[in-house]
């Protein structure tokens, strides 16, 4: 059982990684928006 949540646990994190990452690579404006902060 344990081993199972920690399987789905980095089964989330490893999707929410890669999501990042393709927004950051299709969407340009998050990199200005990073360096620049909007406050």
């Amino acid at each position: 059982m344990a081993a199972y949540l920690c399987f789905i646990a980095l089964v989330f994190v490893l999707i929410n990684l890669s999501v990042d990452l393709l927004y950051y690579a299709v969407d340009p404006r998050l990199r200005i928006e990073r360096l620049v902060p909007a406050h």
